[in-house]
């Protein structure tokens, strides 16, 4: 994965503009001015040293800024060069992809998790007893939160770490890591440890992120001072909050939005997030990798807690069968349900889900279909091991039909016919998949 990494350190230099002529995108001058003003650092070399996503994500460095404070987001999101993200982007999708590397065997398992990929149902799973005295062990002392970036301004559990030891193992719940430019996880990975990598298609995330972000509560979403998108990269920070002076929460701003345009903000939101999680699945073609997703769960809830614990104890210790596993699924059933605590309303996710598609055909959104390409590709990557492992499939009922939604619809587009045709014609097969999901409370 070395190309992979060049690349991306390529595209950052690319990017990286001169900050004399940074824009304060609606924030007032002098205070970025002041914002910028670091000790000992010079001010051409403020944007790698105490900005850089690729090691801070959207906080800012701590030696510059505090966590997430105003300085940083003003700072920083008026230096970010123009076409950041995307120019990372094109690096992560173009990068080619290397051979699966094999894993040697060690007493270490993670699981990795993204805000809307899955990161309740995973944490609930992780710190069920049951399951977990059959992972790691008994636990001579109790599990524990070992890095917490929570403040009163960023209330949320980016780049969080929860660990379980036990007596013979450990296990390491990780949220939403940066892999990008100092791999903590990689290492462990290179030692032999299994990691279970919850994923997301990104369309998938984009429309259940923006009706979550709705309607439930998120102490993030509603926090003004600064105002915040749960880590979102200083450009989108920037672009979302804008529009309201930088004055309203996140949740404000999608509530008084047309749907059209709070999709977009959640689009942008979610982009950062989404480009970590598709950097990672390259990075991480490993024989001791397994990428679960929520699509798993809502297709065969048992079948996938079976393969996952099959996944991590595969020659480690004998695999547990008949009263014992009914046991084991019956807690991680309790611990799904404890996960489930909204459902959304069909015709909205079908609204969203429009709305998701037509904006997909904007320039500055196109990379969408893209995103969602090369996570099917790297889903039937490792199909093969998942089937071996006993996981149900992985991809939606009428899968073919929802790929082919957006090329109907770019298709429609190009030739100049109007647009509410495509559209009737994504809500009428798209009822189809969104039903089934919505049934099962996991969309």
């Amino acid at each position: 994965m070395v190309q992979l990494t060049s690349a991306i350190t390529g595209a950052v230099a690319l990017a990286v503009c001169s900050e004399d002529s940074a824009d304060a995108g609606g924030l007032d001058l002098q205070e970025v001015h002041e914002a910028c003003r670091v000790s000992n650092i010079r001010p051409g070399n403020i944007w790698k040293t105490c900005c850089d996503p690729l090691r801070y994500d959207g906080f800012g460095s701590s030696s510059c800024f505090l966590l997430q404070g105003w300085d940083a987001r003003s700072c920083c999101s008026a230096l970010e060069p123009d076409n950041f993200t995307m120019d990372i982007w094109r690096s992560i999708s173009r990068s080619p992809l290397g051979p699966v590397a094999k894993s040697t065997n060690s007493s270490g398992s993670i699981i990795v998790v993204y805000h809307k990929s899955g990161a309740t149902l995973s944490y609930n799973l992780h710190t069920s007893p049951d399951l977990l005295r059959l992972l790691v062990g008994a636990q001579p002392s109790e599990p524990k939160w070992t890095r917490v970036l929570w403040t009163p301004s960023s209330p949320s559990w980016q780049r969080s770490v929860f660990v379980s030891k036990g007596s013979w193992r450990w296990m390491t719940y990780w949220v939403a890591p940066s892999e990008m430019a100092e791999r903590e996880i990689s290492n462990y990975l290179a030692e032999g440890a299994r990691l279970v990598h919850m994923v997301r298609k990104p369309s998938e995330w984009i429309v259940s992120a923006y009706l979550y972000h709705l309607n439930e509560f998120e102490p993030w979403a509603v926090v003004v001072d600064p105002p915040n998108c749960n880590n979102c990269d200083h450009g989108a920070w920037r672009s979302i909050f804008s529009g309201c002076d930088f004055n309203c929460s996140y949740q404000e701003i999608l509530r008084t939005s047309p749907t059209e345009r709070g999709v977009e903000i959640e689009i942008r939101r979610s982009r950062w997030e989404i480009l970590k999680m598709l950097h990672n699945m390259k990075l991480w073609q490993r024989a001791n990798v397994l990428h679960l997703s929520l699509v798993h769960y809502s297709n065969d809830f048992d079948a996938t807690v079976k393969c996952m614990l099959t996944f991590f104890l595969e020659g480690r210790q004998k695999l547990v069968h008949g009263k014992k596993m009914q046991a084991l699924l019956a807690a991680a059933r309790a611990a799904g349900l404890r996960s489930k605590l909204y459902k959304k309303d069909l015709q909205q996710v079908l609204q969203v889900e429009e709305h998701l598609w037509m904006l997909a055909l904007q320039e500055e959104h196109r990379f969408l279909a893209d995103a969602d390409a090369l996570y099917d590709r790297l889903m039937i990557r490792g199909q093969k091991e998942m089937a071996r492992l006993g996981c149900p499939d992985w991809k939606k009922w009428v899968p073919a039909v929802s790929r082919v939604l957006p090329w109907i619809a770019s298709a429609v587009h190009c030739v100049g016919l109007e647009l509410e045709r495509p559209a009737t014609l994504m809500r009428a097969f798209a009822q189809y998949s969104v039903v089934r999901q919505c049934d099962r409370g996991m969309f």
